[in-house]
This record gives structure tokens, sequence and C-alpha cells, in this order.
């Protein structure tokens, strides 16, 4: 089985991400152009564009990155276990997971809804869903994971031996 995004809604943050730096771009050039004449509307409006860049890059990033991959695939799973973001986990080896909300992080970076799976080993495996899913969306794949875990995990094994 797998969680998917929908291409559409790729494509749709991925141009809302465009405008957003288009935006952010302007205003710093107008800034730039307007600190000569008065210092009071270009110094705002440098910052507003700085920061607006700052908000919007990482998950722009994110989303130009997909756009140039086929696998539409956030996380998929079977008997085995779950694969994602590069990686296979084991069923066995997950002590439980945890959906983290969106963020904002350091640098007005925008952090999006994931999950953060702890292991046996004491690592963390997140993964990201970078705003793809819809609220629907993210509330059936969040059961499914959730449920997932809880029937096949390390703990259910633990209690089955």
């Amino acid at each position: 089985m797998k969680i998917q995004y929908r291409w559409s809604k790729l494509l749709m943050n991925t141009g809302s991400c465009v405008l957003f730096i288009l935006t952010a771009i302007g205003l710093v050039a107008y800034g730039i152009s307007a600190i000569s004449g008065s210092w009071l509307l270009g110094i705002p409006s440098i910052y507003l564009g700085v920061t607006v860049l700052l908000f919007i890059s990482r998950l722009s990033i994110h989303y130009f990155k997909r756009l140039f991959h086929s696998n539409r695939t956030l996380l998929a799973y079977d008997d085995n276990g779950l694969y994602g973001a590069g990686r296979f986990v084991p069923w066995s080896s997950i002590l439980r997971v945890q959906e983290q909300g969106t963020q904002i992080g350091r640098w007005f970076s925008l952090e999006s809804t994931s999950w953060i799976f702890y292991l046996k080993d004491g690592s963390e495996w997140k993964v990201t869903t970078d705003e793809l899913l819809s609220p629907q969306e993210w509330k059936q794949a969040r059961s499914v994971v959730r449920n997932g875990v809880h029937e096949r995990g390390w703990k259910s094994i633990r209690k089955r031996v």
C-alpha cells in the first residue's frame, strides 16, 4: 500500500511558491531603488521581501525537487515494514510514531507536517509530507500509519512473544 499525493496539489503549491518568490524579489528590488529617495519606504520593503523569502524558500525547494520526480509516493508499507524518504524500516524496529504539525522553524522557515518514527536503536526517522496532502487525506494516512504501528510495531511483537 502507498500514501501518495496528487500531482495537481503539487502544481498548485509550486505555483503559489513562485508567486510569493516573485513578490518578495519585487519588494526587495523596490526597497533598493526607494532607499535613495526615502529610507522610510525602502528598509521595510527590503525587510518584508527577505522575510517572505526566508519563510517560503525551504518548502519551495522541496516542491521544485518533487516536480522532477516521477514517484509520487510519500510513504509505502507492506507486511515487512515502511518505505519512505529513501529508507526501509522494518515494523519490528518501530517503537512509536508521532505526528508533527506545521511549524515555523529557525529563520522563519516553514516546517511541514510529518511523521516521526522512534526506533529501537534510539534514532528517529522523519518523513515529511511537504503539505501535499489535503486535511482529509492527512487524516486517513495518519490513521493508517498509526494502526500499522500499533498492530505490527515493536510493542505488539513483544506482547505476542
